[in-house]
């Protein structure tokens, strides 16, 4: 068009008198020139921009085509709290949704304990089959970082019961499935031969009337405030290995955090026993142990061995303790250096201690002596996950029996001495906790078993370590020693259902870019033909 404007051959007729009537003889060419600079006139500019606008408003059809509808990352909540009826209505609610963006890419994933991905777009997928709600918990900002992460251009929508507290509306989509009601779970639980602990939680605004059963036999009759917690601290008439507690609360709109059976932890007795000792040394540490119920003396199948330290180790099935009476020939004079602090010092104030050799030196800090002829207290690993533990806390040549940091050292013992014991250190845990199983010598299985599920696990260096899911009791067995243990909800954040009256925040949030674009577009045309319409109108007024 502009080189229409600017070589098109423009000449004009000049009419004139005669050339006498001059003065004198024009020499500026007027006509029937070849190329020659013009001014452009208005229509050129009216026109062009026209054109243009026609042009971009044609082509952005053509550009948002491959942006209208990206990839969709689709994020189910897999916790508990997403019961079928509320799973059903998640996946008409987001099939509805992507029915309004046909033939866009779809990626399945479970938003659980961690991301799971179910489908990379696998057409008409039956995601319904893996959406079971297992998970103890839904961590979205980890879902979200990891959907933005593996697929950066997608967009992202979450289906869910409820409107998460971290959910940021410029990050993903929400579609919420879940109804308003009551909720009355057991956020805290504890037992301990005969005592109890329960905390309760209302997460309802209203007062709620409930019952707590224990083994099926009301106990108490309360009243639960609304938004509050109840605590409830008593003795049980009859103690039982494994108790399960009930809450019964009419409407309750989540049952599964209702129950929680509890084992109570048999804490055996850490056995002992002295070999090599002098009577001074014997009598010190006697004096210790009689009054600490972690201990108890047996002269055959110790757990714990003191002794006095000798180059020549004799075979001990169990934990050693050794006590290096202040000769310097026993270690070499090397630097010592320091470890963090070993579960033997854990808790325990040891900046004051004073040990052999070396008396005007203190510990700095919290930690543990591990090398040198002036060890402190370290930790030798043997086979069959036996341990050494050498001790340089003569009394004639250290503070350590003045001090209260004594007794407490051998409670510690004791504890780290249990959770070397075949079995599990703790029966009771948490749905998705990391579990460590100690395996007896030469096991190379663990088997588990509850009324929903069984299986076995491949054990490695004396360990098994695992996750159990779903609620309920099992029985742990490596073909040598068996135990129970209890898996509970008692995850507050995942049965909150306080937030239900949120659910009518808007699930149909629209691509806001394709929307906006679309729009620019027919903006063009429409400005474009106005333009038309106004060059039309002044070239007809111009003639």
């Amino acid at each position: 068009m502009l080189l229409i404007y600017l070589l098109k051959y423009r000449g004009k007729i000049f009419y004139t008198q005669a050339l006498f009537l001059w003065d004198e003889k024009d020499s500026a060419e007027k006509s029937s020139a070849g190329i020659t600079w013009r001014h452009l006139p208005l229509s050129f500019y009216l026109e062009f921009s026209a054109i243009m606008l026609m042009v971009c408003g044609g082509a952005g059809f053509f550009a948002l085509e491959k942006e209208k509808f990206p990839a969709a990352v689709i994020l189910l909540n897999d916790s508990y709290s997403m019961n079928s009826e509320t799973r059903a209505r998640g996946a008409a609610a987001v099939k509805k949704y992507l029915r309004e963006f046909s033939g866009r890419r779809v990626i399945w994933a479970l938003c659980g304990d961690a991301p799971e991905i179910l489908s990379r777009g696998q057409k008409d997928f039956e995601f319904e089959k893996y959406w079971k709600g297992e998970s103890s918990q839904c961590r979205v900002p980890a879902a979200v970082s990891w959907a933005k992460k593996n697929f950066p251009d997608a967009e992202i929508c979450l289906v869910t019961d409820r409107v998460p507290a971290d959910w940021s509306p410029e990050e993903i989509t929400l579609l919420c499935c879940g109804v308003p009601g009551k909720n009355l779970a057991v956020v805290n639980s504890a037992v301990k031969g005969n005592r109890v602990l329960l905390e309760i939680e209302n997460f309802s605004d209203s007062e709620v009337q409930a019952l707590l059963k224990v083994n099926s036999v009301t106990v108490e009759k309360f009243t639960a405030a609304g938004n509050g917690r109840k605590l409830f601290n008593f003795t049980l008439e009859h103690p039982a290995e494994i108790l399960k507690f009930t809450i019964e609360a009419p409407g309750d709109a989540l049952e599964y955090d209702n129950e929680v059976t509890l084992i109570d932890p048999v804490r055996e007795k850490v056995t002992y026993d002295f070999r090599a000792l002098t009577a001074g040394e014997t009598q010190s540490l006697e004096k210790v142990l009689a009054g600490n119920p972690e201990f108890r003396r047996s002269k055959e199948n110790a757990e714990v061995l003191f002794t006095a330290y000798a180059p020549e180790k004799e075979s001990f099935s169990g934990h050693r303790v050794f006590f290096h009476r202040g000769k310097k020939s026993v270690f070499e004079r090397t630097p010592p250096f320091f470890m963090p602090q070993e579960r033997l010092l854990a808790g325990l104030t040891n900046t004051s201690l004073v040990w052999a050799f070396f008396p005007e030196l203190r510990l700095p800090g919290r930690g543990v002596i591990f090398a040198g002829e002036t060890v402190l207290a370290s930790v030798e690993l043997r086979r069959e996950r036996k341990y050494d533990i050498h001790l340089n806390l003569v009394p004639e040549h250290s503070n350590l029996s003045l001090l209260p940091f004594w007794p407490g050292f051998f409670c510690n013992l004791a504890e780290f001495c249990r959770r070397n014991r075949s079995g599990v250190a703790e029966p009771n845990v948490k749905s998705g906790e990391i579990i460590c199983f100690n395996t007896s010598s030469g096991a190379e299985k663990l088997y588990f078993r509850s009324r929903a599920v069984s299986g076995e696990l491949a054990a490695a260096d004396g360990k098994c370590v695992f996750q159990l899911k779903k609620c309920g009791v099992y029985t742990l067995s490596d073909g040598k020693k068996k135990t129970l243990i209890a898996v509970n909800p008692h995850v507050t954040d995942v049965s909150d259902l306080r937030k239900n009256r949120s659910f009518t925040a808007s699930a149909s949030r629209k691509l806001q870019g394709s929307e906006s674009r679309s729009s620019k577009a027919w903006l063009f045309t429409v400005s474009a033909l106005l333009l038309l319409t106004l060059n039309h109108f002044l070239c007809r007024r111009g003639k």
